[in-house]
C-alpha cells in the first residue's frame, strides 16, 4: 500500500504543471516566487516516509537501520528523478518555468532533511545523488550552464545514446565531473540544460548561437 501511494503520488507530480507554466513566475521583476512548502503532490509522500523512518529508528535493530534507510533512500531518489525527468513535463518544445526549478530544489532538500534528521552528520553526496546533481544544474550560473552545454558535442551524445562506443566519452565525462556531474549521463545533462535555457527570454544580455 504504502509503495501505491509513493508511485501514486510521483506520477501525479510527474505531470504537475509547475514545471512548465511561467504564470506561478514573477512578471514584473524576474525574480523567483519564494517558493512554501512541499509540493502538494508529495506532502502525504513525505509524512509516509518520515513516519516510516522514525518508527524504524526506534523498532530496528542498529545493525539492520542502515540497509532500510539506504535502500528507500535509493528508491525514491530514482522515482524523484523520473518525474523530473518525465516525457511529458520536457520535451524539445518546453522550457522551465522559474518556479517549477524552485520547487524541485525545495522539494528535494526537504526530502533530504527528512532523512538527515536524528543525525548530526550531513547526508553523504553519494545519497539522493541523481536529484542532487539536477538540483546543480538548476542552480548553475546560467552563464556557466551555457558552457557546459555547448562543450557536451552532440554528436558524442547521440552516439551515447545510440548504445555505440562514443570516441569522446571520455573528455565529455571528465567535463561532467568538473561540474560536480558524476551520475548523470551527458544526454541527460544536455536535455537538462536545453529544457532550462530559454534563449530568448531568460538571459537577455547573454549572447545567443
Amino acid at each position: 500500500m504504502r509503495a501505491w501511494t509513493l508511485c501514486c503520488a510521483c506520477t501525479c507530480y510527474a505531470y504537475s504543471p509547475f514545471w512548465t507554466d511561467a504564470k506561478y513566475d514573477d512578471a514584473y521583476n524576474g525574480e523567483l516566487l519564494l517558493v512554501h512548502g512541499v509540493s502538494s503532490e508529495l506532502a502525504g509522500s513525505y509524512r509516509l516516509v518520515s513516519n516510516t523512518l522514525n518508527c524504524a529508528r526506534k523498532l530496528l535493530l542498529p545493525e539492520c537501520w542502515p540497509s532500510l534507510w539506504k535502500s528507500l533512500a535509493s528508491a525514491l531518489d530514482s522515482a524523484l528523478f523520473d518525474a523530473f525527468y518525465n516525457p511529458n513535463s520536457m520535451d524539445e518544445r518546453s522550457q522551465l518555468s522559474n518556479s517549477g526549478e524552485r520547487q524541485f530544489i525545495s522539494d528535494v532538500r526537504s526530502l533530504v532533511a527528512i532523512f538527515a534528521t536524528g543525525t548530526s552528520k550531513a547526508l553523504p553526496r553519494s545519497y539522493f545523488r541523481l536529484t542532487r546533481e539536477v538540483c546543480h544544474l538548476l542552480e548553475m550560473p546560467a552563464a556557466r550552464l551555457r558552457e557546459v552545454y555547448k562543450a557536451l558535442d552532440d554528436d558524442s551524445v547521440a552516439s551515447e545514446v545510440g548504445d555505440e562506443v562514443a570516441g569522446g566519452l571520455e573528455q565529455l565525462t571528465t567535463i561532467l565531473e568538473a561540474c560536480g556531474i558524476f551520475s548523470l549521463t551527458p544526454a541527460q545533462v544536455v536535455r537538462i540544460c536545453a529544457s532550462r535555457l530559454d534563449l530568448e527570454n531568460r538571459d537577455p544580455l547573454l549572447p545567443t548561437a
